[in-house]
């Protein structure tokens, strides 16, 4: 039987980082650092992404404390205001994640095309 345009087989998966039994990164955490990054605020990430501001520090001590690591450089408000950065071993994590990400892709785009040739 023929494929019809439109019915090739698809496949997705995701990716998640854990240590023990325990998830600390996956797409949206890794998004949530990425915007910390780029704005310099807990805060104003969490908005943008609608999420709550509490949710996101609890996301943020969550990826502490299963990773064992500090994922965040706080200076408190005053004149200038506070804001936030990633530290280097965040950094570090975004990068591999993204990576991995990207690696992952490629994998899932082989066998989607085998699939879709071979035994479809």
């Amino acid at each position: 039987m023929a494929i019809k345009e439109g019915d090739s087989v698809q496949c997705f998966s995701r990716i998640w980082i854990s240590r023990g039994k325990k998830h600390f990164l996956g797409r949206n955490r890794i998004a949530l650092l990425e915007k910390i990054d780029e704005v310099g605020s807990i805060n104003h990430a969490a908005k943008t992404m609608n999420i709550s501001y509490k949710k996101a520090w609890e996301i943020i001590n969550s990826i502490k404390t299963v990773s064992g690591h500090e994922i965040l450089e706080c200076k408190t408000g005053g004149r200038g205001g506070g804001g936030s950065q990633l530290t280097d071993y965040a950094r570090n994590l975004v990068k591999i994640y993204r990576d991995m990400e990207t690696e992952h892709k490629k994998l899932t785009d082989e066998i989607t095309a085998r699939i879709n040739s071979e035994i479809l």
